[in-house]
């Protein structure tokens, strides 16, 4: 093969296990703190006195690098819904993992195979596990190490001493790296001691480049000990528990499994708060045997194809010099490494292991924690490390057999994860959308509009454990940063009369849609590329609205329209307009359920299209369009008309009576997981049809009545 074919074809295999990464952080775009800290610290992060709140939280529990990881904690918290914030969080997810694997390897072919096992592993979680806690200060941290690596490799051999440069660099990089949470200290200073020990150096440079480190290290330490012995820490993670082996054994061994995907955290959702009452509401257990059932028929397909271009191109790359038997300088590297791989998972998880708050917590079991995370590197680095030597006690024609079983299972260990995480994630992100809809109420909606106060009932669900007082943080949080006080109410204590706000959420649990209806106004912020298809009223006669003006949110990449709705019928105007991005198929339902449709002026006709596609199976003609749409507006906006005639001429279609059948056996049937089942398979018998997939709205409310029970 051509230099030039193999070029090619790297950068093929490339591409596609770029986009195969692009995939799995998916998952984690749009995520952030899902822990309680998000509260407090959001506040904190919007005061005035922002740089006194970072240091009384470095004085307060004694640690100096709050005054620099504080102030990344706070900013996040306080604009959780901004670009640039997404951005920071899944780029350090990313380049965590990638800088921690150029640091530590030296060849492409180990680096590969390492981020391929990482990223199939990593899991969305709950509690403290980034990104859901603190998603940036515990990765950024491997940046240093990569560009300290890079300086190490740049140092020249032949030379007598490294320059000053290389020395001046490598301390400062070193300090930056140390001045974290205390386990990231500790895992630096193994990591720089790595890679600098197994770069191809005279051993008189590498205790030259350690002692630099090691300075380093030293001055950071009498800066966190002088800092400490002036402000004594109050914080109970600080203070030691139970000192025996066993228990420092077994909490570093919970922690450390922690950040494996053995199990999936499925915390109930809390609506309400100390004021307005709580309730709570508990998902369906996520069992690990389901989740490979549940992938789609495209996800094994990518997870397929990115496994094979991973083989082909580590295959490209593989070492071609002779494959005998391990020589001493062979095992000396794999007992080196074993050491490494200890040294961080002690750094990671044996020293919170000995505090008293986290033993409780761990309590002898699997836990996660922010540390967890931090583990999952050495586990990923060691199974690559014995893989490399495994592949040289076996006879070479084994070696592409033995890489491909390896690439294979992660493949499949990776289908059942990422499967997982899809599940999980659209919770974390929604969470975070209320705080996304509460800066577009504040900041979109027109000043002659604005009330005293909204009720928005979506605003007070959370995966949070306890919040005393929702109205009372949503009214601190929206003056501290927009300078103005939206009062957010739930329906238990809100008047009947003020305007009410909805939240609607994609499949991926990112925000779609916001309304706010009043007794006269309908607005709308909807995604530019996804206004809603049509509007409807439960319980209520159908009546036609014309849109008074749109324009464009200046954020998220929103729209705002706006009807009147105050010559509708004061029946109408007590039930709340609900959007629908899809266009009902009117063949599957009772008639009457049709006169609920509000349908908008300027929506009219693609409405009557579409049903009459549904019908007949084409287009109506221009005359016959006319006829209907002018039917419609006749009846304000009511579909019956039309449809009385459609069904007329063409007669009750037989999947309503197939679909009656159906639901009539989801009333009946006694297990919920049944009931579920059997919802999904009707929805999964949907075609398309048009522009539009269609709805079954009578499913769509018996699947209600079956959650509520």
């Amino acid at each position: 093969m051509t230099i030039q074919k193999q070029t090619q074809k790297k950068l093929i295999y490339g591409f596609i296990l770029l986009a195969w990464v692009g995939m799995i952080a998916q998952n984690f775009w749009a995520t952030g703190m899902v822990t309680m800290d998000q509260i407090e610290f959001s506040l904190d992060g919007l005061k005035n006195d922002f740089f006194s709140k970072v240091l009384e939280y470095a004085t307060t529990q004694g640690r100096v690098y709050f005054l620099l990881t504080k102030i990344i904690d706070l900013k996040l918290a306080a604009y959780p819904d901004c670009f640039l914030t997404r951005i920071a969080i899944i780029s350090s997810f990313l380049l965590g993992p990638l800088c921690f694997a150029y640091a530590v390897f030296n060849t492409l072919t180990a680096r590969l195979l390492f981020l391929w096992i990482y990223l199939n592993l990593a899991s969305v979680g709950f509690s403290h596990m980034p990104p859901a806690a603190y998603p940036v200060v515990t990765s950024f941290p491997f940046i240093f190490w990569a560009l300290g690596a890079k300086t190490v490799r740049m140092v020249n051999d032949e030379t007598a001493n490294p320059s000053p440069y290389i020395i001046i660099t490598l301390f400062v990089l070193g300090f930056l790296s140390f001045f974290q949470y205390e386990p990231i200290t500790a895992f630096s200073f193994c990591g720089f001691l790595w890679f600098i020990s197994t770069s191809p150096l005279q051993t008189r440079i590498k205790i030259i480049l350690g002692s630099t480190v090691l300075g380093a290290l030293l001055l950071y330490a009498t800066v966190y000990l002088t800092w400490r012995h002036i402000n004594p820490s109050s914080y109970a993670g600080l203070k030691p528990g139970d000192l025996s082996l066993l228990t420092i054994f077994k909490t570093t061994l919970a922690y450390t499994l922690g950040g494996l995907p053995l199990f999936l955290e499925n915390p109930p959702l809390l609506w309400g708060d100390a004021l307005v009452g709580k309730t709570t509401f508990h998902f369906p257990e996520i069992s690990g045997t389901s989740l490979l059932s549940m992938a789609s028929i495209s996800t094994v397909l990518i997870f397929c194809l990115c496994a094979f271009c991973l083989i082909k191109l580590i295959f490209i790359h593989e070492d071609k010099t002779k494959n005998s038997f391990l020589n001493k300088r062979g095992w000396i590297y794999l007992i080196g490494a074993f050491f490494f791989f200890l040294s961080l998972i002690v750094s990671a998880n044996g020293l919170i292991a000995v505090s008293d708050k986290y033993q409780h917590l761990a309590n002898n079991q699997a836990a996660s924690y922010l540390t967890s995370r931090l583990a999952l590197m050495p586990i990923s680095f060691i199974l690559v490390v014995m893989l490399k030597h495994l592949s040289k006690l076996i006879p070479r024609k084994f070696n592409h057999t033995l890489i491909a079983i390896v690439v294979i299972f992660f493949g499949v260990v990776g289908i059942w994860v990422y499967t997982g995480n899809a599940l999980i994630a659209p919770r974390l992100k929604a969470n975070l959308a209320r705080w996304q809809a509460v800066t577009i109420l504040a900041q979109c909606r027109p000043s002659e509009l604005e009330t005293r106060a909204l009720v928005a009932n979506e605003l007070y669900f959370s995966v949070y454990s306890n919040i005393p007082d929702i109205k009372g943080y949503w009214q601190d949080y929206t003056r501290l940063r927009f300078g103005k006080q939206l009062e957010l109410l739930a329906s238990k204590n809100a008047d009947k009369v003020l305007p009410r706000v909805q939240l609607y959420h994609s499949e991926d649990g990112e925000l779609k849609a916001v309304t706010v209806q009043s007794n006269t106004f309908f607005e709308i912020y909807n995604k530019r590329t996804s206004p809603p298809a049509i509007f409807f009223v439960e319980n209520s006669e159908g009546q036609a609205t014309s849109c008074l003006k749109s324009q464009t949110c200046p954020l998220f990449d929103f729209q705002r329209s706006l009807y009147d709705i105050s010559n509708l019928s004061s029946e109408f105007k007590k039930s709340l307009i609900q959007l629908s991005w899809i266009v009902p198929e009117t063949a599957v339902l009772p008639q009457n359920k049709f006169t609920n449709l509000l349908v908008p002026d300027n929506q009219i006709t693609e409405a009557v299209q579409d049903i009459y596609l549904l019908y007949f199976k084409r287009n109506a003609d221009e005359g016959g369009l006319n006829f209907y749409r002018s039917k419609t507006l006749e009846a304000r906006g009511s579909l019956f008309r039309i449809i009385n005639d459609f069904e007329s001429i063409k007669g009750k279609s037989s999947p309503e009576r197939d679909l009656e059948a159906v639901l009539s056996t989801l009333k009946t049937s006694s297990e919920i997981t049944e009931q579920y089942t059997k919802f999904l398979k009707i929805a999964e018998a949907l075609k398309p049809f048009g522009r539009r997939w269609v709805l079954y709205t009578k499913c769509k409310s018996s699947l209600f009545e079956i959650k509520k029970n």
